[in-house]
């Protein structure tokens, strides 16, 4: 850890220190500076001072501390069973699965329903290359079922009958979608501050809005919670969903490999500008140099 700093405002509205740490090694307090310093003495080059102070009980860093923890939230763009399984956890909560059904029906989904339940495997179900000792183990766990209801026309095609799809069987847009839409439930219902990255992972534009929008719309996010997210899917860069001093561009320096972070305010676009076409224009930079494409000679 090389610089980290933690600031607070007393009664007076004037900005004081908790702690500033700098190279590592270097750490100013200008209050418990006892405590503080012996704490310092205690922290070593690899670990948040911030951790170690809470650790050691010093509760002038436990509230920053618990905000990270239980407040702040991220989600990569990679499926992970933990999404999914959290998603599932929240269905179980009192009036968690009407508005998560809700929200897959609002998305076109085409899901009326949802039921999970666990089971164990049976050795039959297993490939016949696995090992013995594999199948033993296997057998014992419990596997999670997550069936989603259709409903479908017959072979007759004159009337709905119900369909039950393996969570698997769905594609990865509605799987993904799904993993999804639990964290965002949780923090909106609990005024969290949620940080995905590459939002639009495996997500139709429309379903990108639609996540978005939720935070946008008082009735939905009576609790001010916070989304930040990373996107190259420049349909979202339209006014009528954001401001202009919530979009940001990354660039990368070609001459250091470095990533600059800037906003759109910078440019101070006029009103009526298009800003998304702006942007394709080159107006903003962060757009790839990107070549004809001529690789073979």
């Amino acid at each position: 850890v090389i610089d980290e700093y933690l600031y607070y405002y007393p009664s007076n509205r004037k900005r004081a220190i908790i702690f500033e740490r700098k190279n590592t090694t270097q750490f100013v307090f200008t209050t418990d500076k006892s405590i503080q310093t012996f704490i310092s003495q205690r922290t070593l080059e690899n670990v948040l001072y911030l951790s170690k102070a809470t650790q050691e009980k010093y509760e002038k860093t436990v509230d920053a501390f618990e905000w990270f923890k239980d407040t702040l939230q991220s989600i990569g763009p990679a499926d992970h069973p933990v999404l999914t399984n959290f998603t599932v956890k929240l269905l179980n909560e009192p009036n968690m699965k009407e508005v998560i059904v809700k929200a897959l029906h609002e998305a076109d989904l085409g899901i009326k329903d949802i039921s999970t339940s666990n089971r164990k495997l049976k050795m039959e179900e297993l490939p016949a290359e696995f090992p013995d000792e594999l199948k033993k183990l296997l057998v014992q766990e419990e596997h999670l079922e997550i069936k989603m209801l259709h409903k479908i026309t017959n072979d007759k095609k004159n009337s709905l009958i119900d369909a039950y799809l393996d969570f698997s069987e769905e594609s990865e847009g509605t799987q993904r979608f799904f993993s999804l839409i639990g964290p965002f439930i949780d923090a909106l219902s609990k005024g969290m501050v949620l940080v995905v990255d590459e939002l639009e992972a495996k997500l139709h534009s429309s379903l990108n809005v639609f996540l978005v929008k939720l935070f946008h719309n008082i009735s939905q996010n009576k609790k001010n919670a916070q989304l930040i997210f990373t996107t190259h899917n420049v349909e979202l860069m339209e006014e009528d969903i954001f401001r202009r001093d919530q979009i940001w561009f990354t660039e990368k320096n070609p001459d250091t490999g470095s990533t600059d972070l800037y906003s759109l305010v910078n440019f101070s676009p006029r009103k009526d500008k298009n800003i998304k076409k702006g942007y394709l224009a080159g107006r903003y930079g962060a757009l790839p140099f990107i070549k004809e494409g001529i690789i073979f000679k």
